[in-house]
């Protein structure tokens, strides 16, 4: 849990207190725990999404940490509460659909619209739940002449 990554990159463009970052692919990328944050934005460069504390400007050279625990965290959100959900929905509609011909069929149907509501909630509510994503620990200013 107090696992922590460090990467450099380029800012490639701010959104209030957001920094969107550019970083090289590396072969350590196929194997990163904490592609959960990453998004892929050509075949030789990812984007992520980092806390900015400082105020950079776009083309600043930037080091930003991920927080073991916050891969955690993340992945839990996003795959472990639904799949409990999933399941709990499953034996929940088996036992309120069991006098029913489809309680199969229902007791899915059951198990995806928790799912579902779960995800709806997550996206719409805590889209950018702060507390998890990477944050600026360091700025180089990029000094144009």
């Amino acid at each position: 849990m107090k696992e922590e990554f460090i990467e450099e990159g380029i800012v490639r463009k701010i959104n209030g207190k957001y920094a969107e970052v550019i970083l090289t692919n590396k072969d350590e990328c196929k194997e990163c725990s904490a592609k959960l944050f990453c998004k892929p934005s050509s075949d030789f460069e990812n984007s992520i999404e980092v806390v900015d504390p400082f105020g950079v400007a776009p083309g600043d050279v930037v080091r930003f940490s991920v927080n073991g625990g916050n891969i955690l965290k993340a992945s839990s959100q996003l795959y472990l509460v639904p799949l409990v959900l999933f399941i709990a929905g499953i034996l929940a509609g088996y036992s309120i659909f069991q006098h029913f011909e489809l309680k199969e069929l229902f007791s899915f149907l059951t198990g995806v619209s928790l799912a579902g509501i779960y995800f709806s909630f997550h996206f719409l509510f805590r889209k950018n739940d702060i507390s998890i994503l990477p944050v600026i620990i360091s700025v180089k200013k990029i000094i144009e002449a």
